[in-house]
């Protein structure tokens, strides 16, 4: 009984660091999905945070992009990577009048 456990318990020990050897060694995949941060995007329209997709010329022009060209965030012009698959809009802050 003692040696048949220590037998399972070195199998799952061994089976763990076969396991952990694969997950360091595959590249990280993401989906096909792009995440948009708007999160720094000023808007137009003081007070109106959360509803001002509508409003703001970054968000329409890109979905505009999106909808008739289909491209991905990678290909499309005003958008730079952050981290993974996760841009933002190269858009100047709200405080900046002119350069």
């Amino acid at each position: 009984m003692f040696r048949e456990r220590q037998e399972r318990e070195t199998a799952s020990a061994r089976a763990l660091d076969e396991w952990k050897q694969l997950r360091i060694e595959l590249p990280v995949e993401y989906l096909a999905l792009d995440v948009v941060d708007t999160s720094t995007l000023d808007s137009n329209v003081h007070e109106l945070r959360h509803s001002y997709f509508n409003l703001n010329a970054f968000i329409v022009d890109d979905l505009a992009e999106i909808v008739t060209t289909r491209r991905r965030a990678c290909m499309r012009r005003r958008l730079t990577a952050t981290s993974g698959n996760v841009w933002v809009f190269l858009a100047a802050p709200g405080h900046i009048d002119a350069v």
